[in-house]
């Protein structure tokens, strides 16, 4: 008995694992199988470096949010450089570790020498990483990796999986560092105290810088490892690492960040992770949000749509009207193309059927409404020219007239027509998809953050944003007193004359329901 706690106090962390794992082998047996287990190590091995990377990064009392952008460019940069042929794999893994070292030195010197906050150095980076992808590719991703880059993904050494087994490797490493080396005791210290460490004649700056290429690094490691699992470039495949930053910092108890930028459906899924602190509405205005976009947990403040788009050489004057028009090809005949995901599909593919738009959700938490809005989907994808999978992608087919018919997002479609691109859009029946402002569970600072939040959300304030990007104001106070000028109002998804049709994306729902969801909407497309 005294060993098995002794088990416990020792290695807490492993025996949480076992059994929520043996819970989860209760419920569903299916879990135990060898097999099953294999094929967990294997998609998970990559997950497990990038979280070794962060796990650095707050050792040392910071965050690296830039490795969601460090995944995504090396994904881009592997493939293109390898374009499938197994000679070029020494020069694209150079290039792919060169990449997590400047950018990981970047952010330690940022962080380091110039005393920036970690929050914002190394979200700047990420933003920076993703727009280098986009214009590296101009929206299309293109190339595939090695076949024999691809056995470290998808291979088996001893009956393990390759990448399992690299993941191990390169974490026994990563441990001997930490508890056996010189470094890995002054982490701890700077990580523990910065001031005192200085004084003790620990290089706190060099430390710091350290620990983020490091972090980016590992990060890159994790990249390479996931596309040689998938093989292709995807410039989404980064995104879900931005939640998991946060996920790391308020598990761990070292919250250093007070104030974070999500899209909704990642603000709701935080919530329901009881990752974020409640919103306090006696500072923040609960009169300043619609009914359709408020929330308990992250606030709403600017908002984009997911609208029908057209090029204009092929309809002239007399373009679609409403989604069931979209879905009459007898009518409007095309070339039609619709984002490869189930999100914002389903709720169109209902209104395309004559649900009103208050109904939306509610027909959706029927047990007949996913079936309904799957049935048709299914009936328009003989239809469909193009799946595209990201908004870059859906502009350019916009631009080059490669599709006549598009659902896209109002910024991608307003682009391309400012660029005098032969599109134009609708805001009728468009989805509407909010970004938000939320304090993590466990802030420092949550009081003030509250009011930051508040200031940040003024009318003034929100309306100032539409200089800079088509994205409208949640707050509909922002549209009162000319503060945006009339010329700019038809490009924003929330302006009076455009909300009136549309429908809030119900981030909860998606949060509950999207994993249904999106796998019938992939039954639905390998049929």
């Amino acid at each position: 008995m005294r060993q098995a706690l002794g088990m416990v106090r020792r290695y807490p962390v492993w025996v949480a694992v076992i059994l929520l794992y043996a819970v989860a082998g209760f419920f569903s047996p299916a879990m135990l199988k060898p097999e099953q287990i294999l094929n967990i190590l294997q998609v998970t091995a990559f997950l497990g470096l990038v979280a070794s990377g962060q796990t650095l990064s707050l050792l040392v009392g910071g965050i690296d949010l830039s490795v969601a952008g460090v995944v995504t460019m090396t994904n881009i940069l592997a493939t293109s450089m390898m374009m499938g042929q197994n000679e070029r794999i020494p020069l694209a893994l150079a290039c792919c570790l060169a990449l997590g070292l400047v950018v990981g030195v970047i952010n330690g010197i940022l962080i380091a020498v110039l005393r920036m906050a970690p929050i914002i150095a190394t979200l700047a980076m990420n933003a920076i990483l993703f727009g280098a992808a986009l214009v590296y590719t101009a929206g299309a991703p293109y190339g595939t990796s090695a076949p024999a880059f691809n056995v470290v993904g998808q291979g088996s050494l001893f009956g393990l999986p390759a990448s399992a087994l690299c993941w191990l490797a390169i974490t026994l490493a990563l441990a001997w560092i930490m508890r056996r080396t010189t470094l890995g005791r002054w982490i701890y210290a700077v990580g523990s105290n910065e001031t005192a460490a200085r004084f003790m004649g620990v290089p706190a700056r060099s430390v710091l810088v350290i620990a983020y290429a490091l972090s980016a690094i590992l990060a890159v490691l994790g990249s390479l490892l996931l596309t040689a699992y998938i093989g292709n470039p995807s410039l989404g495949i980064g995104n879900q690492f931005l939640l998991t930053s946060v996920k790391m910092q308020v598990t761990s108890g070292a919250v250093s960040t007070d104030i974070i930028h999500l899209g909704s459906p990642e603000g709701a899924q935080a919530a329901a992770q009881s990752l974020l602190e409640p919103l306090d509405y006696k500072i923040i205005d609960p009169k300043s949000v619609p009914d359709g976009a408020k929330s308990d947990y992250c606030y709403p403040f600017d908002s984009y749509g997911t609208v029908m788009s057209w090029n204009t050489k092929t309809y002239g004057e007399n373009p679609p009207k409403t989604w069931a028009e979209f879905w009459d090809v007898a009518k409007f005949p095309g070339r039609r193309a619709l984002r490869a995901n189930a999100q914002d599909l389903i709720e169109i593919a209902l209104l395309s059927d004559g649900v009103a738009p208050a109904d939306v959700y509610p027909v959706l938490s029927t047990p007949e409404g996913l079936d309904r809005a799957i049935k048709r989907l299914e009936a328009i994808k003989p239809n469909v020219s193009v799946w595209w999978t990201s908004g870059a992608q859906s502009a350019q087919l916009l631009k080059d007239g490669e599709a006549d018919l598009l659902v896209t997002w109002n910024g991608r479609a307003q682009t391309v027509k400012a660029d005098g691109g032969a599109a134009d859009y609708t805001f009728k029946g468009s989805v509407i998809g909010t970004d938000c402002l939320a304090v993590p569970k466990g802030a420092p600072n949550k009081e003030a953050a509250m009011k930051l939040i508040a200031a940040m959300t003024q009318p003034a304030r929100v309306a100032k944003l539409t200089d800079f990007i088509a994205y409208g104001p949640v707050n509909p106070a922002g549209y009162e007193g000319g503060l945006i000028p009339k010329d700019r109002l038809k490009t924003l998804a929330t302006a009076p004359e455009n909300a009136g049709t549309s429908v809030f994306s119900n981030a909860g729902w998606w949060v509950k329901n999207g994993e249904v969801a999106q796998k019938a909407f992939d039954e639905m497309m390998n049929r």
